[in-house]
């Protein structure tokens, strides 16, 4: 830590950890199909991207994604997972350098459960140890009309 830069709560701040952690998506809110996947990638035009204005500090990066789906990452090269694995997971958290973090988020799969409820929110926290930022993507999910399942019972 730089002299005179104390840990968070004790009332002195460190200008570059107080700029950590800013999340960034260009989407608020995406009307997303039930049965489809959505990507969240920088060539759709909606990247969740973690950023530091400031070279980035020798600390692992945290960051944790919650959803009402499925959520895949495009990649885990370079990640530790503390829960989830990167694949189909509704839930997950998992520590990196933020160049990996960023890999793994571009091309980040949402697949929304079936039958899901009209709207969830993928709820996005990205922490440096000391200081936390929370991004939240409301996802308005368009449902697909299933076809009725009849099941008849055996020998009847």
């Amino acid at each position: 830590m730089a002299a005179g830069c104390a840990g968070a709560g004790q009332g002195t701040t460190c200008p570059h950890i107080a700029k950590i952690s800013a999340i960034r998506s260009r989407t608020a809110s995406k009307a997303v199909s039930e049965d489809a996947p959505y990507v969240f990638s920088v060539a759709n035009g909606n990247a969740i991207t973690i950023t530091d204005p400031l070279p980035p500090l020798p600390l692992p990066y945290t960051v944790t994604l919650t959803s009402p789906g499925k959520l895949t990452l495009a990649q885990t090269s370079g990640l530790t997972f503390g829960a989830g694995d990167g694949t189909d997971d509704a839930s997950m958290t998992f520590t990196g350098g933020v160049a990996s973090l960023n890999a793994a988020l571009d091309g980040l799969t949402f697949l929304a459960a079936d039958n899901a409820l009209p709207v969830g929110i993928l709820t996005v926290t990205a922490t440096d140890g000391l200081l936390s930022s929370v991004a939240a993507v409301t996802l308005v999910v368009t449902p697909v009309n299933d076809g009725p399942v009849n099941t008849v019972p055996a020998g009847a």
